[in-house]
């Protein structure tokens, strides 16, 4: 049986990817950034695997 991957909260994300909480929100605001879940109105959750393909993404030149 595989285990659960874990979701980590806005604010550990953030801090994984070392940017600010509020660089998160703006960029949920604009669509762009890592890929999220939405659990409710207010309430967001990041994958640990999207983040590291965001970074990995990011950091190739465009």
């Amino acid at each position: 049986m595989r285990a659960l991957p874990t979701l980590l909260t806005p604010a550990q994300a953030a801090a994984w990817l070392g940017v600010d909480e509020d660089r998160l929100t703006t960029w949920r605001e604009h669509d762009e950034g890592p890929a999220y879940i939405r659990i409710s109105r207010r309430t967001i959750r990041y994958e640990p695997a999207e983040l590291g393909r965001f970074r990995d993404l990011a950091g190739r030149p465009g």
